[in-house]
């Protein structure tokens, strides 16, 4: 059998096909991806494909951030200005848990798995500020399981006071009367736990249809937007990280718990989305939406194990 001496081999590059580096990246992405579920399951102590760059990779941006314009236009659809008690469709996914996604969205930044997973225990109150707590923990009675990105997705993110206007503690407090468990007890996880993946699918849909068909423009660009709409407001960068479960770029931002709940949501405050016609959707919200029975659970004592290095509170 004859060797190939692979080092003589690459350093002479001749008769060898070469890959593109997008599909280096594109094998490395898959590669990385079962790592980190691996890593998520605790089948393995580390993902240690994490942070590999291929050089020569240049990425190409898939989305946008939604413009002040579109963003008032898709908030004027019929889902968010009809009245919220009439049902506008038969979808697994209801009109209810929809609303609440995008207006949650346009008002956090958070990503739509991060949202679709939260539990009803995972809304709380620190010095009189409601919040969601991001997390990722198992609640093994129930089989409820919450995952993140990464570690620095672990985080608290105030209710913007338009969300405390429209009712959304309401929603909760109307939740819990009924024994759910979870915030959106009609998002299915399918075989790989993704609990959103309809939910997007119906979300694009009516992107598509009320902005244009723009495949830049996906529940995503919400996230891309809130960066934006926290720049704009001149809040800090290290308080927009924080929000949005960015890591801090230098070492010292790694030190310490963050900002404190009160300082997040004094600073959330100053992006006052006025491009949304707010009082439309009031007048919508005012009669409460009917909950379909996919919409409620039972309540069950569960036993909660959670992941040691969890953000706290301040």
């Amino acid at each position: 059998m004859e060797f190939v001496d692979i080092h003589a081999l690459y350093a002479d590059r001749s008769g060898v096909d070469r890959i593109s580096p997008q599909s280096i990246k594109k094998y490395l992405g898959a590669v990385q991806a079962l790592l980190g579920f691996a890593f998520q399951e605790r089948f393995i102590p580390a993902n240690i494909a994490a942070g590999i760059k291929v050089e020569g990779y240049t990425k190409k941006s898939k989305r946008r951030p939604f413009t002040k314009d579109e963003l008032a236009q898709l908030f004027a659809a019929e889902l968010f200005t009809a009245r919220w008690s009439d049902p506008l469709s038969k979808s697994k996914v209801s009109d209810s848990t929809l609303r609440w996604l995008f207006l949650l969205g346009l008002c956090t930044g958070a990503r739509i798995e991060e949202l679709g997973q939260i539990l009803l225990a995972d809304i709380k109150s620190e010095q009189g500020v409601p919040y969601i707590d991001v997390t990722d923990y198992v609640m093994d009675e129930i089989e409820e399981h919450n995952r993140v990105k990464t570690d620095g997705s672990i985080r608290v993110i105030p209710l913007h006071p338009k969300l405390i206007l429209l009712g959304f503690l309401d929603y909760v407090q109307r939740m819990r009367s009924r024994g759910a468990v979870r915030l959106f007890p009609d998002l299915v996880a399918d075989s790989l736990g993704v609990k959103t993946k309809e939910a997007s699918r119906r979300a694009n849909r009516l992107i598509d249809k009320a902005v244009g068909d723009d495949p830049r423009l996906v529940f995503y660009s919400f996230r891309h937007s809130f960066k934006d709409l926290c720049r704009d407001a001149n809040i800090p960068k290290d308080v927009h990280d924080q929000l949005m479960g960015h890591s801090p770029a230098d070492v010292g931002g790694g030190y310490g718990l963050g900002r404190a709940i009160g300082n997040l949501a004094a600073h959330l405050k100053r992006i006052g989305f006025s491009f949304v016609d707010w009082d439309a959707i009031k007048v919508a919200a005012e009669r409460p939406e009917a909950l379909s029975d996919a919409q409620t659970g039972t309540r069950s004592s569960a036993r909660m194990s959670v992941r040691p290095g969890r953000r706290a509170v301040r």
